[in-house]
């Protein structure tokens, strides 16, 4: 018996118990049916199509872990090394709130793959109470201090990325989007983490 973990249309985890043959013809037609949806389920899910109700969600975690909307580090390791890559880019906006007294950094990445804080093209570093810009790796400016209460937003206008915090615009990155780009992040320690984590105005479903 093969367990198979697949989400249906409504996002919820479904687990088909389906008999492990080897020879793929004496199956029944149902479980060819059921093995045959599998298949195209998860080739959907890996390429990242939208047609899965274009749902967001993360496929590759590094020294993260993350469940409905906050995102925090997996164990206590200190150092800039994580990865959160997210099935799709970023159309619109990333929207969330930063928590703990300990350092992140988050931002726009063309490819967010890589384990480091100054991999990021458009990025805000926070500190315990203040927080800065970045762009590329390099230092623009201080922009102010902060509370966990405060909302930030990461948008997309008109290819160019404004830092909104509390619905107002505080800071607009010179050099314009060109092309795909995707979020990205990097958590120095267990002590800071993200909350009310939105992509696109979305929460990204937990597998």
């Amino acid at each position: 018996m093969v367990n198979y973990f697949i989400r249906d249309e409504q996002g919820k985890r479904v687990v088909l118990n389906i008999p492990d043959s080897g020879d793929f013809n004496a199956l029944s037609a149902e479980v060819k049916m059921l093995r045959s949806k599998v298949a195209e389920l998860e080739q959907k899910i890996e390429l990242g199509d939208g047609s899965s109700d274009d749902k967001i969600y993360f496929k590759k975690l590094v020294n993260l872990r993350y469940s409905e909307g906050r995102l925090e580090k997996s164990n206590n390791q200190k150092g800039f090394n994580t990865v959160g890559l997210l099935n799709k880019p970023i159309k619109e906006s990333i929207v969330f709130k930063k928590g703990g007294n300990g350092y992140l950094m988050i931002g726009l990445s063309y490819v967010p793959e890589y384990e480091g804080a100054k991999d990021m093209d458009y990025s805000i570093y926070f500190s315990k109470q203040e927080f800065k810009v970045y762009e590329k790796g390099e230092f623009i400016k201080t922009v102010g201090r902060f509370s966990s209460k405060d909302e930030f937003e990461i948008k997309i206008e008109d290819n160019q990325v404004v830092l909104y915090g509390n619905s107002n615009p505080i800071f607009k990155w010179e050099n314009k989007v060109e092309g795909s780009i995707y979020f990205d992040v990097s958590i120095y320690d267990g002590k800071s983490y993200l909350t009310d984590l939105q992509i696109d105005e979305k929460i990204p479903i937990t597998f």
